[in-house]
């Protein structure tokens, strides 16, 4: 009787047999080529000093990543390693060599752009670019705390107390999520009237279900000619733009 076997599954035979200091593969997506993605078989990371490997459950596709993969803003010496550009993911820690994270714990990871490895079955993250999240947390609505944290550390940066004291009207470009968030947190803050102004008509209504008191498609309508019209010439206190 003849046994067949192929080449994974015989690299995955060697490293039960010999015990854990070998490594078998994972799955992940690549950019091989400006506009080109694909999925590939890798060795499995390994973990330096202050460094974990992540089992990813879900992984958000930023609006750089869009850029990176199709307008060549791409780093050519990363071009085919696993898991590039993704940057925002959540998973759970499955090898640890850090005592602030170890294994089991669901963590978001936020790897700086150049060292993206989201898109992947699994990937090493270095300790300063994880954040523990609550062991019964949905994963996939926790998957946005990186977006989040994104527009309230920009908003704590650029709008002090003395200048929301007398800020009461705002302008955002982009309906995404960013854009979302942003009309949430100045709903909060107070501020009363918000335009936001998007391409795609059924943000925009998600953007008035969420705060905004007008809206602007942008196909149609200038943002400026409305702010113009509705504030005189002294426009909004603050613009944001939020669409990449």
């Amino acid at each position: 009787m003849t046994h067949t076997i192929n080449a994974q599954t015989k690299r995955r035979e060697i490293a039960l047999l010999s015990g854990p200091s070998e490594r078998g593969t994972m799955r992940a997506a690549c950019l091989t080529r400006s506009g080109v993605v694909e999925v590939r078989d890798f060795d499995e990371p390994r973990p330096g000093p202050g460094d974990a490997v992540v089992r990813m459950h879900y992984a958000s596709i930023c609006g750089s990543d869009v850029h990176t993969i199709y307008d060549g803003f791409h780093n050519p010496e990363l071009l085919g390693r696993p898991g590039y550009p993704g940057h925002e993911g959540v998973g759970t820690v499955v090898e640890s060599r850090t005592d602030q994270f170890p294994a089991g714990t669901p963590v978001l990871t936020t790897p700086p752009g150049e060292a993206g490895g989201c898109f992947g079955e699994l990937q090493r993250v270095n300790e300063q670019h994880l954040l523990a999240l609550p062991a019964d947390g949905d994963m996939l609505r926790l998957l946005m705390a990186q977006q989040l944290g994104t527009t309230v550390y920009a908003l704590k940066k650029f709008i002090t107390p003395e200048r929301l004291a007398t800020m009461r009207s705002a302008a955002i470009i982009g309906a995404g999520s960013a854009g979302l968030f942003f009309v949430q947190q100045l709903r909060r803050m107070g501020v009363a009237d918000i335009v936001v102004s998007d391409l795609n008509p059924q943000r925009l209504k998600h953007a008035a279900r969420l705060g905004a008191t007008r809206t602007v498609p942008g196909a149609e309508e200038s943002l400026r000619e409305v702010v113009s019209e509705a504030f005189s010439d002294d426009g909004v206190d603050v613009v944001i733009e939020a669409a990449g």
